[in-house]
């Protein structure tokens, strides 16, 4: 058990200096990768929408919402974070 918790702060210490001052570069990547994945989810649909002209509400569906709508959130929350740690810099 203690190596796991050992581990588990390296992992901190890892994030913490690397994204400590740079929260969009971990952030946007994140909200990138989701909000990428809702798009391709959300062509698929436009796609089954064109061929067949009905589209059925599946749990795909509100997956693809999901997903947008967090990738929207973790690029806010990245591009806050970055706008304190600017503020904050000019500030002292």
């Amino acid at each position: 058990m203690n190596y796991l918790n050992r581990f588990f702060d390296i992992i901190t210490e890892k994030f913490l200096n690397n994204y400590i001052f740079q929260p969009l570069k971990f952030f946007g990547i994140i909200g990138f990768i989701l909000f990428l994945s809702g798009l391709i989810i959300l062509g698929y649909f436009g796609i089954q929408w064109i061929i067949n002209r009905e589209l059925h509400v599946r749990p795909l569906l509100f997956l693809d919402g999901g997903f947008i709508i967090m990738g929207i959130q973790f690029f806010s929350i990245g591009f806050l974070g970055e706008m304190i740690i600017y503020f904050r810099q000019k500030k002292e």
